[in-house]
């Protein structure tokens, strides 16, 4: 079963998040703060990862960066950051973002993320 990592400070929006993926039939791993993110993915590569912006100890943008030079994890993983407000195409570009998430949570549009971007974890 495809894990997903769902990186947030924010335990309420990261449990429904974890509902939604469980739904969808993924097992959802959620961490806290950027490093417990980094060392999640070095241990076992999640299949797409949800990092809020404001993570503590690295922010989402550094935990991606870090995340896209971490060697376990294959290039191709999707990696969303989420927020309240949209950062920059530019910036989600430079840490290596595949794209970006509100945190007012719309579970169809999260489902349909899951399904794009997923599918062949499904066909495994």
């Amino acid at each position: 079963m495809a894990s997903i990592l769902i990186a947030s400070d924010d335990t309420a929006w990261a449990d429904q998040v974890a509902h939604c993926v469980e739904a969808e039939g993924y097992e959802p791993a959620c961490v806290t703060n950027g490093l417990e993110a980094c060392e999640q993915a070095a241990g076992s590569p999640p299949a797409l990862a949800f990092l809020d912006v404001n993570l503590p100890v690295y922010d989402g943008f550094e935990t991606c960066r870090l995340l896209r030079a971490e060697p376990g994890v294959p290039a191709a993983t999707p990696i969303f950051l989420v927020g309240n407000i949209r950062p920059a195409a530019k910036q989600l570009e430079n840490v290596g973002a595949t794209g970006y998430l509100s945190k007012t949570l719309d579970v169809v549009a999260l489902r349909d993320l899951l399904i794009e971007h997923l599918q062949g974890y499904r066909n495994r």
